[in-house]
């Protein structure tokens, strides 16, 4: 298994996806997942503990 890509380098996702042992679509599959997870964390806004919840 490959495991130094390093910064810049490029691989299709065939190629992830059998250095990882999973299918391409499982791993299209779980790139949009964290993906989604990814931004609906990063847009989750809580109010600062001194500031009353609506």
């Amino acid at each position: 298994m490959k495991t130094n890509l390093g910064y810049g380098s490029r691989i299709t996702m065939d190629e992830l996806a059998e250095q990882l042992g999973i299918s391409q679509p499982a791993l299209s599959k779980r790139l949009r997942g964290g993906h989604s997870t990814l931004i609906e964390n990063s847009l989750m806004v809580e109010p600062p503990d001194n500031e009353p919840k609506h």
